[in-house]
């Protein structure tokens, strides 16, 4: 099964079940929430370079600053900007500073859409648009 940063968590654990029946309901919601954490991740990277170009040590700086519940290191962002860039989502430039040179990342025109499919897809329920429209104020 190929995953998305467009598929819904109810959904692939509901696949999950019906194709792997040996599995328990606990390993699957582990294994499955592992994977929407990271394509959340992954969307607020997309999110995050549509704002302006940045680096990874930016992004991780950014994500550490404002994303309190964890420590995001270099093990997470890299394979991620490494995941979105084969997928065509972002692309890469090096970027001299100095002496040295960074790799600054760029949302591309598929990237810009599928961001736009996962804030429509985002707020499609009417449960979730609510929450966000109550704890934004």
């Amino acid at each position: 099964m190929t995953y998305t940063i467009l598929n819904i968590y109810p959904t692939i654990i509901y696949q999950e079940l019906i194709y792997i029946p040996s599995k328990s309901i606990m390993e699957i919601l582990g294994q499955k929430h592992h994977q929407y954490a990271k394509l959340m991740m992954a969307s607020f990277i997309l999110w995050l370079i549509s704002k302006k170009p940045r680096n990874g040590y930016e992004l991780i700086r950014l994500i550490n600053k404002e994303v309190c519940y964890t420590t995001v290191g270099t093990g997470i962002v890299y394979p991620l900007l490494a995941f979105l860039t084969n997928e065509g989502l972002i692309k890469v430039k090096a970027v001299s500073h100095g002496k040295r040179l960074s790799k600054d990342y760029t949302l591309t025109e598929k990237g810009k859409k599928r961001l736009k499919e996962f804030k429509k897809q985002f707020f499609r329920s009417g449960l979730r648009a609510e929450f966000i429209r109550e704890m934004i104020g």
